[in-house]
C-alpha cells in the first residue's frame, strides 16, 4: 500500500487536500490529529 502524508502549517488547507485527492483516488483518509492526539488533546 502507498501513502501520502500532507504536512503543513495550521490552516493551510491540508484536510480540503487530503479529501480531494481521497475522493479522487478512492483511497480512505486518516487525520494526524486523530491518530496523534488522545482523548482531551494528550501525547
Amino acid at each position: 500500500m502507498q501513502s501520502i502524508w500532507i504536512l503543513g502549517s495550521s490552516g493551510s488547507g491540508k484536510t480540503t487536500l487530503a479529501n480531494v485527492i481521497g475522493n479522487k483516488l478512492g483511497v480512505p483518509v486518516y487525520y494526524n490529529d486523530r491518530i496523534f492526539w488522545m482523548e482531551s488533546w494528550q501525547v
